[in-house]
């Protein structure tokens, strides 16, 4: 992250802070896992901050060291960091975890919530891309043809020539794990259950969205569309395992595709390809949906989605 949009992030962070805290009074309580979250939204924003400026002096170092050692120090950094976050909220605002939905208890239906909402997601844009390559001019299926082959890890290139390919385990379980966990924690846990009980779940839903999309500083339309439905897992099932069941998935996919090996040449092959994956994804959601509507019929959803953390 660069200086400007650091500073951009931050101003708008803290513009959201100031403005929500400017509103008197609460949006009525509906009696759910988020009305009864005791922090405040500085709480989140102070964390957010203190974060992004630690992360952001160690890629400065990138001006007196060597690029690799800056890469090295920064996953060694967030790991850190990401102890730090994970335990904050027994720590540092003395907050259970099942304050965040985070207990084995009703595991199997939020799992089965999350995997249907991960291959839904995945079957549309699938979908879309399949039906894109069937329609678009050729110079735009060229375009669409290097989208689909352009994939780049720093972490990854730097491990595989400082220490070989048995060491990407580090940075993969890092970006596939480490990262979607505090990333959850962070927006939908500690930001958006105080900005839900100021203005409700709709505003909130879409503040945290536009913050999560613009940290990450590209493709923003994706991102705050990916923000929503991680918010939206959250808001119903009232519990974080969802929304990190399907960030995980989502980094998964990326590394996947990086390490997949064979790349498409041709439009034919690309449409070969994702024809294959849209038909696993078909036959998956099948298996998916009906595990999904027998729990529902047996009210596994409404006693598990109704039951808030401190009952």
């Amino acid at each position: 992250m660069e200086w400007h949009e650091l500073l951009i992030f931050l101003a708008a962070l803290w513009g959201v802070g100031w403005v929500l805290s400017l509103k008197k009074g609460k949006h009525p309580s509906q009696e759910t896992l988020f009305d009864h979250q005791g922090w405040s939204i500085w709480t989140g924003i102070w964390v957010l901050t203190g974060l992004l400026i630690a992360l952001f002096l160690v890629s400065a170092l990138g001006l007196l060291l060597r690029q690799s050692t800056v890469i090295f120090v920064s996953i060694l950094l967030e790991f850190f960091i990401f102890s730090s976050i994970f335990l904050f909220p027994q720590i540092g605002i003395y907050q259970p975890y099942r304050a965040f939905g985070l207990t084995l208890n009703h595991l199997g239906p939020r799992l089965v919530f999350g995997m249907r909402w991960i291959v839904g997601y995945l079957l549309i844009g699938q979908g879309l891309f399949l039906l894109l390559l069937f329609l678009e001019s050729h110079g735009q299926q060229d375009l669409l043809l290097n989208q689909a082959t352009e994939e780049s890890f720093v972490e990854f290139l730097f491990f595989k020539n400082e220490w070989g390919i048995w060491s990407l385990w580090l940075p993969i379980f890092f970006i596939v794990i480490f990262r979607p966990v505090f990333e959850e924690i962070l927006f939908r846990g500690l930001l958006y259950g105080p900005m839900r009980q100021k203005v409700g779940p709709f505003v909130a839903s879409f503040l945290t969205s536009f913050l999560f999309a613009l940290i990450h500083g590209a493709d923003y339309i994706r991102l705050f569309v990916l923000g929503m439905i991680l918010v939206y897992l959250y808001e119903h099932a009232k519990s974080l395992i969802p929304s990190i069941l399907f960030h995980v998935a989502m980094n998964l996919i990326d590394v996947i595709f990086y390490f997949k090996g064979d790349v498409p040449t041709s439009i034919s092959e690309l449409r070969m390809e994702i024809g294959q994956i849209f038909f696993a994804l078909v036959i998956f959601f099948i298996i998916i949906e009906i595990a999904y509507r027998r729990m529902k019929k047996n009210g596994c959803f409404e006693r598990s989605f109704n039951e808030y953390a401190y009952k």
